[in-house]
């Protein structure tokens, strides 16, 4: 696996409840996403499985408006559309046998390799059996959103601009949808198991029902995240800078560079300075440069220090820069609000 998606686990596995703050913050998902969601999810807990649930017309019929709702229905082209409904619920009801084994799993508690390979092997032969769509491709982004409302405690949704950004696939992901489903199968149970204990005040809340939901919103809040990265502005000059693209579309090293650097800063010194009851905090930059293990990247950790996105994600406000520009002497001196 590439470094740059162990570090992009790593970043979010660090603090998860950050990006998922940021995720509440952008409130993109609203509406019939929503509503249609919570729907789908409490006719299939009142059902009490997903065996019932895919023979059940109102379960049916809300999980069609779901996938509606989420974008995986457009006029035009059959690529981009469903199939009528009728079919799918026959298509639906067809997943039954594959269903059995997995009703009750739960993604954190795959506890050895059999098990996860098992089930991802299990998964994987459902994934490639709907064929919600009236061509055969692609499958895996519209399986993945279908299963997630039939074992929500167990599949993570996938789709083809946070999650493919978030694992660096390559632009052709879709001729290799089986290669790369294997691939990230193992991250995310390892994901589930490193966040469960710093996520459950979300786990049960609207657009949060469950673990691999919220793994998938702390996905796109640490995307965002990375977006807005490549344009803060330094409130210290006035200025506003724009950093050069990476050259992937995430996880580009400049990109990776800003997140552990501001991941780090919230560790060691705003969080310890609430611990401790502070008002004030002061970084040197050549010593979080030490602390998060670069090399020769002072500019870049000034410019995060600096920035506006870790004051917000710190909730603090920049009082002064001091000493030499981009140095690792530069001083940064921050009044929590």
């Amino acid at each position: 696996m590439k470094k740059e998606v162990v570090d992009n686990i790593n970043s979010l596995c660090a603090s998860p409840t950050l990006h998922l703050e940021r995720f509440q913050k952008l409130k993109k998902w609203t509406g019939p996403s929503v509503y249609f969601h919570e729907k789908t999810l409490e006719r299939l807990k009142k059902l009490g499985s997903p065996l019932d649930a895919v023979r059940d017309r109102q379960y049916q019929e809300y999980l069609y408006a779901t996938l509606c709702a989420w974008g995986l229905h457009r006029m035009g082209g059959e690529a981009g559309r469903l199939v009528e409904f009728d079919k799918f619920c026959q298509r639906l009801e067809s997943l039954r046998p594959g269903l059995h084994r997995l009703q009750r799993l739960h993604l954190d508690e795959l506890a050895s390799q059999e098990d996860i390979d098992t089930t991802r092997d299990s998964l994987w032969n459902l994934i490639e059996s709907m064929r919600l769509r009236p061509v055969n491709k692609p499958y895996l982004v519209v399986a993945s959103k279908a299963l997630h409302h039939l074992l929500p405690d167990l599949v993570v949704p996938i789709d083809g601009r946070h999650t493919v950004k978030f694992f660096l696939w390559p632009n052709d992901w879709r001729k290799k949808q089986r290669e790369m489903f294997f691939e990230i199968f193992p991250c995310l149970v390892d994901m589930a198991k490193r966040i469960k204990p710093e996520v459950g005040a979300y786990i049960g809340q609207p657009f949060h029902r469950s673990l691999p939901k919220v793994i998938d919103n702390a996905i796109v809040g640490l995307i965002d995240q990375s977006k807005s990265a490549r344009a803060e502005k330094n409130p210290a000059s006035g200025n506003t800078k724009f950093s050069q693209p990476s050259k992937t579309s995430f996880g580009g090293s400049k990109t990776m560079d800003a997140d552990r650097i501001r991941q780090k800063a919230l560790e060691l010194y705003f969080e310890t300075a609430r611990q401790q009851g502070r008002k004030e905090v002061v970084i040197i930059s050549g010593k979080l440069h030490r602390e998060v293990g670069l090399r020769n990247r002072y500019r870049n950790v000034c410019q995060a220090l600096a920035g506006g996105n870790l004051q917000q994600m710190a909730n603090a406000e920049l009082l002064k820069q001091e000493g030499p520009k981009d140095s690792s002497t530069t001083h940064f001196i921050y009044r929590l609000l």
